[in-house]
């Protein structure tokens, strides 16, 4: 049976009335990303899905008159991507400003926050300065590193990873490791290295002529896998844990298994009192309480047994820890039976 947020609230005895300082979707919420970062819950563990790595890319890009941060392709001009998919975290590096008259272009990384269309993009900074009037910056040459891949919208964790046919394998390493590999040029090209990091952005005012001013929204830390050596296009697969699903009105389904429900409301309890009567008990103690009640340990002890051979060991401790558990690369290990 599948239950709703309002039937969270009814069963975990709550009744919060138009005047609370938080709603029951906010408790929903609050209780059910907890649920889901407090033990590797194999039932998060989504299908596979597949990122694909993008080709970096130069072109001759230009600003509006009204906004150095508005920013499109000069068509035909260098070779421009149509078919370039913004991900959070995207740079453009300014090479030079082109014969840009008097206006003074701003060399160097720029964040790209949003892309607007097919040649219209955002940056978090602005490519030169507009101070003279309306001059602006026409035809300067940037480089598009495109050296991360989006990941699935309700990642949480990576569970595994592998390379497409033309790629030999695929490694994952540290952050620190991967930008020792991207400046190091002699390092062979063999092996796909990748590591799970996070990207974000502040919110961001632009203008173009002719409309008012807008914004683009601050984006929240995002993961995002980097990736080197740039210049692949081989798909890779990916098994993930995915986060919680967040909840918008009374009458979502709280996406949970059944055997699972108990353990919830309890949790849901928990956090509407932690909020209503906290001068009684701290949220703290009363999340402790639910993290040692026997629903909960049996609730964990039932979704381990959803498979309970992985057949024969290959990996040592690298198999045993799995992705997530210990800050090493896993294929630092070679034990194999």
């Amino acid at each position: 049976m599948s239950i709703t947020v309002a039937q969270a609230a009814s069963w975990g005895g709550i009744a919060l009335g138009a005047d609370d300082a938080i709603s029951a979707v906010d408790i929903a919420n609050q209780a059910g990303s907890h649920l889901v970062n407090s033990h590797e819950w194999r039932w998060m563990q989504m299908r596979s899905a597949r990122v694909t790595p993008r080709l970096s890319f130069t072109v001759d890009v230009g600003t509006d008159g009204t906004n150095g941060t508005y920013v499109t392709f000069n068509p035909g001009v260098g070779n421009p991507d149509p078919e370039y998919t913004w991900v959070v975290g995207d740079k453009l590096l300014l090479n030079d400003g082109g014969s840009s008259g008097t206006v003074e272009p701003f060399l160097g990384e720029h964040k790209i926050v949003a892309k607007i269309n097919s040649s219209s993009f955002v940056t978090e900074t602005p490519l030169c300065d507009l101070t003279g009037g309306a001059d602006r910056l026409s035809d300067g040459s940037a480089t598009f590193t495109l050296d991360s891949m989006g990941l699935p919208a309700d990642f949480r964790s990576l569970v595994s990873i592998a390379a497409g046919a033309g790629t030999n394998r695929v490694k994952l390493v540290s952050i620190d490791r991967l930008n020792e590999l991207r400046s190091d040029t002699t390092t062979s090209t063999s092996v796909f290295f990748v590591a799970v990091n996070y990207a974000s952005h502040g919110k961001t005012k632009y203008k173009t002529a002719g409309v008012p001013t807008s914004y683009i929204a601050a984006q929240p830390p995002t993961p995002i896998l980097e990736f080197w050596p740039t210049g692949g296009t081989d798909l890779l697969t990916i098994f993930y844990r995915a986060g919680w699903t967040r909840l918008t009105n009374d009458n979502d389904t709280i996406l949970i298994p059944e055997w699972l429900e108990a353990c919830y409301i309890q949790l849901f309890q928990h956090f509407a009192q932690g909020h209503l009567e906290k001068d009684e008990m701290p949220m703290a103690a009363r999340v402790r309480e639910w993290e040692n009640d026997p629903i909960t340990v049996k609730a964990r002890l039932r979704d381990g047994t959803i498979q309970r051979h992985i057949g024969v060991l290959r990996n040592g401790a690298a198999e045993r820890g799995g992705y997530g558990h210990h800050p090493m690369d896993r294929d630092s290990f070679s034990v194999t039976f």
